[in-house]
């Protein structure tokens, strides 16, 4: 709910991170973590363990509320647990985050309505059982397409909201974890749901899109005679009727969060209503039938789940995750939800345990780039099932670790330093264009989308390095931005081709990687190529598809950089464009247009994933090419291991610098004249002043970590901020 002053649900107010929602006023940056999930930890240390955790500094714990253990038959609820729960923390000074979990299913609502159970495409009905999240079964529950499953569930939420209203402890619910379809791959390749609830819902959607069963005929290129003809498609192999069906998946997955968000909302109009993602947007969207865009308009806060040992990330991949739903909340306050504390997996193999350098890289890593709380998984290691025994902050037994004391390092820090809650991001000057119809078009053509995920990924990296704030723009969220970079956009949609084009007309600068709207609506091949009037945008015509790279990889030439093509070379032929660079073996690789008050360039081949895949000149190539546009980083140390990321508020700007490298680093700084003209750089925490010449300053920054810098400009740029 909205603050009743500022009309925002979070507020930066008096030096605090403020959380304000009707009855209740919290103050705090909310720092803890994951504590309960049914069955564990045990309740004789249910004490203990939440006045050792308020006693290392944290301020907040998530609770999971497990509708399979809570919801009774007859309508009745047991809230016994977490009834003691919650008087616990309130006794101990912690605010609670109640997690609504309905990925596992009560068993008398099971036996009740057998023909809910989600239906894989082989009509396999799957039967809820015990999985590494929800050690005490129920999972994955029933498809909430079912109306007896979904009454059952809206009636255990409101319950639960009901019953937990202006509890002195409520934090506030998060509605879904991760909002991600769960099923996603745990049993063999399959896709889903095709009950016949869920089937019926497609059929009601394509006739609304198609406005009735000719329309699809047209569209899907069928002879349809009866809607009883229609059924959504279960193997690989065509374009349309898949599309639509991801599509349908996808919005369907988005009608389900606004349904918690309304009924608990319902239930208790006060409540602050949060939720979180993996994140998996840039690859995933397909299976998991996420978009983290989609997910932060329907709640109050947006965040995400980041585990780096586990999901082998770099530590810029740690940052390029919190850049994504930074943007994604596009504006909204945004927290790290979940943050890897200790080994992490499922079965006998976990991930290498953190060290507390990792968990303080980290804490920086997600302050640096705008989180405003964050919570580890977890406080005690898993006791039951393949997740155990790992992902603990502590010992088994609750007692602190190295890595416990490396954490309860930040909550004094950020309460010791309220501007670390006033200060907010600024927009960056690179847009990466994600492109939902060009990553889905990938997974249908290839049964995944792993190079759409590695060209964003590769570019990210690239423009990161080279020191520039990047940020991840729908295209509808284009405008404004010096220059946008699209990734592997071989699938555009009409009306976002309409949109890029409008973009660069009122000025934009464009990068675009090979094949722009090869294929537009419904996967159909556009001739001419580049399609829907881009042809005129990039001033060139492709004769012909994109020629696969084989043996013989085809290279060319930028500022003195050799770059090869991947996956694709495209034939290009200049009719309005420029040609900047050719290919070794003849023809455009790099053209460039004037288009209306705007300049749009186009690479012959993908330098995202070229970037990925070991052409080394690519990714700073990249850096060149903003370069060439007249783009200079905002902020930048010189090396490619320093991130600076900047953060204002009013007058006052704060430059986190922030070390990924295991070394030392002495950071040659350089702050744009654009952002303001300092005089001395004030490290927060007390390590002294910088003398600033020029808007330079050096600092030195040890090896995984960071610091943080007060700069008090003269003058600011207030429309950068985001």
């Amino acid at each position: 709910m909205a603050c009743q002053t500022c009309d925002e649900a979070v507020c930066l107010t008096s030096g605090v991170y403020v959380i304000k929602y009707g009855y209740m006023k919290s103050e705090l940056f909310p720092y803890g973590a994951q504590y309960y999930r049914t069955p564990n930890p045990p309740s004789t240390d249910w004490e203990r363990d939440l006045r050792e955790m308020k006693a290392q500094g944290m301020n907040s714990v998530r609770l999971w509320a497990m509708w399979s253990w809570i919801h009774l038959p007859n309508g009745e609820f047991d809230f016994s647990h977490l009834d003691r729960l919650m008087d616990l923390c309130s006794q101990v000074g912690l605010k609670t985050l109640i997690q609504v979990v309905l990925e596992n299913a009560p068993p008398w609502l099971v036996h009740a309505h057998p023909h809910a159970k989600y239906t894989s495409m082989d009509d396999e009905q799957i039967w809820p059982m015990g999985r590494p999240n929800t050690p005490g079964g129920g999972w994955p529950g029933l498809c909430l397409d079912n109306p007896p499953a979904s009454d059952a569930a809206a009636q255990f939420m409101t319950a639960l909201a009901s019953h937990f209203a202006r509890h002195p402890a409520l934090l506030g619910y998060d509605v879904w974890n991760e909002v991600w379809f769960e099923l996603d791959g745990y049993i063999g390749p399959q896709y889903y749901c095709y009950c016949p609830a869920t089937v019926a819902a497609f059929k009601e959607y394509l006739a609304g899109k198609y406005s009735g069963l000719d329309g699809l005929g047209d569209a899907w290129h069928r002879r349809y005679t009866s809607w009883d003809e229609v059924y959504p498609p279960r193997y690989w192999g065509g374009y349309p009727d898949w599309l639509d069906w991801i599509a349908f998946r996808i919005e369907n997955q988005g009608k389900l969060l606004r349904w918690r968000v309304d009924t608990l909302r319902g239930a208790d109009p006060d409540a602050l209503l949060v939720s979180h993602g993996l994140p998996t947007t840039l690859g995933s969207m397909a299976t998991h039938l996420t978009d983290d865009w989609r997910n932060a308009k329907e709640v109050d806060i947006y965040g995400l789940s980041c585990f780096p040992h586990w999901f082998n990330y770099q530590d810029i991949d740690t940052l390029e995750v919190h850049d994504l739903v930074r943007s994604a909340s596009s504006g909204k306050t945004f927290w790290t939800a979940e943050t890897q504390a200790g080994p992490s997996g499922e079965g006998l193999i976990h991930s290498r345990t953190p060290s507390p350098q990792d968990i303080r890289l980290w804490n920086w890593i997600s302050l640096a780039a705008g989180a405003k709380g964050l919570l580890y998984w977890q406080w005690r290691p898993e006791l039951l099932g393949p997740e155990s025994p790992g992902f603990g902050l502590c010992h088994l037994d609750g007692t602190p670790t190295e890595r416990t004391e490396a954490a309860s390092w930040f909550p004094s820090f950020v309460g010791a330093h309220p501007e670390i809650g006033e200060h907010k991001p600024l927009k960056g000057q690179v847009a990466i264009a994600i492109l939902p119809e060009s990553q889905l078009f990938a997974h249908v053509a290839e049964k995944n989308a792993g190079k759409y995920s590695q060209a964003v990924r590769g570019a990210y990296r690239a423009f990161t390095r080279a020191g520039y704030q990047v940020d991840f723009a729908r295209i509808e969220q284009l405008m404004g931005y010096e220059m946008v970079y699209l990734p592997f956009p071989l699938m555009i949609e009409e009306k976002s081709a309409r949109m890029i084009a409008e973009y660069v007309q009122s000025g934009g600068k464009l990068i675009s990687e090979a094949c722009p709207a090869q294929f537009g609506n419904g996967g159909h091949v556009q001739v001419p190529t580049p399609g829907y009037g881009l042809d005129e945008v990039f001033g060139v015509r492709a004769e012909s598809g994109p020629q696969s790279i084989q043996d013989d990889i085809p290279t060319f030439q930028w500022n003195g950089r050799n770059v090869g093509c991947c996956v694709h070379r495209q034939t290009l032929t200049a009719v309005t464009a420029t040609v900047l660079a050719e290919f070794s073996d003849g023809g455009p690789a790099i053209t460039e247009n004037l288009y209306g008050s705007g300049r749009a360039m186009l690479v012959g081949t993908y330098p995202g994933i070229c970037s990925e895949w070991g052409w080394q000149d690519a990714a700073p190539m990249l850096g060149d090419l903003a370069a060439y546009f007249g783009l200079s980083p905002l902020a930048h140390a010189g090396d490619p291991e320093v991130v600076v990321r900047l953060q204002v508020r009013d007058e006052s700007v704060l430059a986190y610098v922030v070390n990924l490298s295991g070394d030392t680093r002495e950071a040659h700084l350089r702050i744009s004249n654009s952002i303001g003209d300092f005089s001395v750089a004030e490290d927060i925490d007390g390590g002294g002043g910088a003398p600033v010449d020029g808007n330079s300053f050096t600092a030195t920054v040890q090896g995984r970590d960071a610091r943080v810098f007060k700069l008090i400009p003269r003058y600011t740029r207030k429309d950068v901020v985001i």
